[in-house]
């Protein structure tokens, strides 16, 4: 309170007291212009039927009713009174009207008075000189324009700059406006699991679909309430009373079994945690139980105004359901503390000044526009006068009317027991009453609903909006991997909490479309790929899976990976020891990655811990990276020993195809067959990845090496088949059929021709 009042009081008093100055010098030129225009010109007699000074004297009859209760009465020439006391016939005077008119009090009477206008000294006429209502047209458009939006925007131009939010760029602002939006958030009560049992299960989904048909349904029968509700006269039907009364229980009743549908859904735990299903029960539970009793029982006027009060109570579900009016709703929420604070501060000044009107008027004679309720002889008349004061409503009047002086009142010499008014002190309560209340605080008000309102309405800058759909989609997320005990989420949780963020929160590095599952089915084998049978393996079409494959953007990848490097790194050293990340970090730790940018949202203190913070991070990340690089390095090294210790320990073998007892034709010709493929007229080289050379031309030799291939595996009878077919490499393994005997085979190899081959290498190999 001591904060506001020193920015709203002291350290605005002097911008506004050049406020008020300019508002002055607006006002002097229209004052020196109606004194010239119409000084002594607005006097009137109280007797009508006179025609101007000159017979306004003596004394005539004046009634009460019509005709009746007749009196007689001096007739007096002077200034007009039809709402408060004015005139122009003095600068003073003047101005002080004109400060009166710039309220949008009493102007349309003034102006009225200064329409019938017929000269000096003469009875004024009803609208004979409408040509003088422009003066105050001109002077009321302009100068109430002009003034009341200079005062509204020092005093929030004031406000903003104590507070700081005049010096914010507009990202700075919204993401100010976003940090109240995270606050404001809490987690979802919901149960982790769906119930089992279909009757319930069947409630749990009509409680937390907030967009199918039986909320759809719901949102209906409110419309039609309100309707039903806008129907109401003060004239009264019994007819018609009944049939909206039966509406109202029929409506309150389907309100009662949402509310019993819910609760048996989401359980008591669930069910309370929501604030708006407490103020349910409550108002279900009192529309049902009033309504009847209006219907079938007794009506007295304390069940009349119950019924009334629930009934419009109803109403309120729309801010719940509906996204935008929800959104307002929690942003007045979020405004209350500053809100409860300016009120505060307003109702101290209430005490104060009521203090003051009751010591100074309390005892003041009573005089046009005072009555029982309105005077300042209590406590509670003054407060509430003082109320009406800030709206403006007849202040001016009032302040004229505890101006009466001696004669009009009596005991002028005692002045405690006095009741005549003070001008000076009339004057003094009043305008500062009316500048302090219905010019500043008033105006205050305007700047919390501009300050705090804002990212309601703004739709540009540096942040993202988030519905409340996103919103519900993060709790629902946060409730599945977050400790119920506590409410944190470990750390042992963020991987999977992460891989299941979507909309504007979703930190997964590939997308959802690129997810396996999705890619998978994306590829399964279709029709056509029945007559490509090599295109389809486990499952898996690859031609689609290549075109899936090329869709994927790489560069947007690793800036996702990079993304989720950052945030997951920032979580596990933001996160407290034992615990976890609350809610409210979680959501500004994925709003600074994910909504803002850094350097255009922060103001300069919040932007040189964040870059710090970026720095450490930074550091984490690129440790991570060393550290995986050199595990890499470390488990290919494992596995290459670990795969060389496997080949060591294992037995060597030769396994041999099928021989053909006679060679085909093309393998007659070694070389032919060697450098050629069958069926091909013109030998053409081909490669062996590496195979020796067993070319059997002159000059040639076998030359041994320390790993020989053994010739009969690679000579092997079918060379066609061997060296053309695309499904073996050279390192592959050819087993026999099964049933045929090793021995038969080598015996029909010796006949062969390849028996002179293997007989020769023998030789040359036992010279050595």
């Amino acid at each position: 309170m001591r904060t506001t009042f020193e920015s709203l009081i002291i350290s605005g008093a002097l911008r506004i007291l050049d406020a008020g100055i300019l508002a002055i010098l607006y006002m002097i030129p229209y004052a020196v212009w109606g004194l010239n225009i119409f000084n002594g010109k607005m006097n009137e007699c109280n007797d009508s039927s006179v025609t101007g000074a000159d017979t306004c004297n003596n004394e005539y009859t004046n009634t009460v009713f019509g005709n009746a209760f007749g009196f007689v009465v001096p007739r007096v020439w002077d200034n007009p009174a039809p709402s408060t006391v004015f005139s122009f016939d003095s600068f003073r005077a003047s101005l002080l009207i004109l400060f009166e008119i710039v309220s949008l009090e009493g102007w349309v009477d003034v102006m009225g008075v200064a329409t019938s206008i017929t000269g000096n000294n003469s009875q004024p006429q009803t609208n004979v000189a409408q040509i003088n209502s422009l003066f105050f047209l001109i002077y009321n458009l302009l100068g109430g324009v002009v003034i009341l939006t200079l005062f509204v925007s020092i005093i929030i131009g004031n406000f903003s700059s104590k507070t700081g939010t005049a010096f914010l760029t507009q990202p700075q602002r919204e993401w100010i406006d976003l940090q109240k939006l995270f606050r404001r958030q809490r987690p979802s009560k919901r149960p982790r699991t769906r119930p089992t049992w279909s009757v319930r299960s069947w409630c749990y989904d009509r409680a937390v679909h907030k967009n199918g048909w039986w909320a759809n349904g719901m949102f209906a029968v409110f419309v039609a309430h309100i309707f039903v509700l806008m129907t109401q006269t003060f004239s009264t039907q019994s007819i018609v009373d009944s049939l909206r009364n039966d509406f109202f229980l029929a409506s309150a009743s389907i309100y009662t079994l949402d509310v019993l549908v819910r609760f048996f859904g989401l359980g008591w735990r669930s069910f309370r945690a929501n604030g708006w299903n407490v103020f349910d029960i409550i108002v279900a539970g009192g529309s049902v139980g009033t309504t009847f009793i209006v219907r079938f029982g007794s009506i007295g006027f304390l069940v009349q105004q119950l019924q009334k009060l629930f009934l419009v109570c109803i109403t309120f579900k729309l801010v719940e359901r509906t996204n935008s009016l929800n959104k307002l709703f929690k942003t007045a929420v979020a405004s209350l503390p500053v809100i409860i604070s300016l009120l505060s501060l307003w109702l101290v000044m209430f005490l104060f000044f009521a203090i003051l009107f009751l010591e100074v008027f309390g005892l003041t004679k009573w005089n046009s526009a005072e009555t029982r309720t309105q005077n300042f002889s209590t406590m509670g008349s003054t407060l509430v006068m003082l109320t009406f004061f800030t709206t403006g409503e007849a202040w001016n009047q009032y302040m004229h009317d505890y101006t009466i002086e001696y004669p009009r009142c009596t005991n002028r010499d005692l002045k405690e027991n006095s009741d005549c008014g003070s001008t000076v002190w009339a004057f003094t309560l009043f305008i500062t009453w009316n500048l302090l209340s219905m010019y500043i605080f008033v105006n205050m008000f305007t700047g919390v609903v501009v300050e705090n309102f804002s990212y309601v309405f703004q739709t540009s800058g540096g942040t993202k909006s988030i519905t409340r759909a996103q919103m519900r989609a993060f709790k629902k997320v946060w409730a599945e991997f977050a400790n119920p005990k506590t409410g944190y989420l470990e750390r042992t949780q963020f991987v999977p909490f992460f891989a299941k963020l979507s909309g504007v929160f979703e930190v997964r590095i590939y997308p959802v479309e690129h997810s396996i599952p999705n890619i998978q089915a994306q590829c399964k084998p279709s029709a056509e790929s029945q007559y490509w049978p090599d295109r389809v393996i486990e499952g898996v079409d690859l031609i689609k899976l290549e075109k899936v494959l090329k869709d994927i953007d790489y560069a947007a990848i690793r800036k996702r990976r990079a993304i989720y490097s950052r945030i997951y790194h920032e979580a596990s050293i933001s996160h407290q020891q034992g615990r976890g990340m609350s809610f409210t970090d979680m959501l500004f730790l994925l709003a600074h990655h994910k909504l803002i940018v850094d350097r255009d949202a922060l103001v300069l203190k919040d932007l040189v811990v964040r870059t710090e913070t970026n720095k450490l991070v930074t550091d984490l990340v690129n440790l991570d990276r060393v550290r995986s690089l050199l595990k890499t390095i470390s488990h290919r090294r494992r596995f290459l020993k670990y795969k060389q210790q496997k080949y060591m320990s294992e037995t060597p073998s030769i396994v041999v195809d099928v021989m053909p007892a006679t060679p085909p034709p093309s393998s007659r010709d070694i070389s032919s067959a060697i450098y050629s493929t069958p069926g091909s007229p013109t030998p053409q080289p081909k490669a062996f990845f590496g195979s020796p050379d067993v070319s059997l031309t002159s000059g040639s030799k076998l030359q041994r090496s320390g790993r020989r291939t053994s010739d009969i595996s690679m000579l092997s009878g079918d060379l066609g088949y061997y060296y053309g077919g695309n499904s073996r490499s050279r390192e592959s393994s050819v087993s026999m059929s099964p049933g045929e005997d090793p021995q038969a085979i080598l015996q029909a190899m010796e006949t062969s021709p390849w028996g002179d081959l293997m007989a020769e290498a023998e030789l040359e190999e036992g010279s050595r």
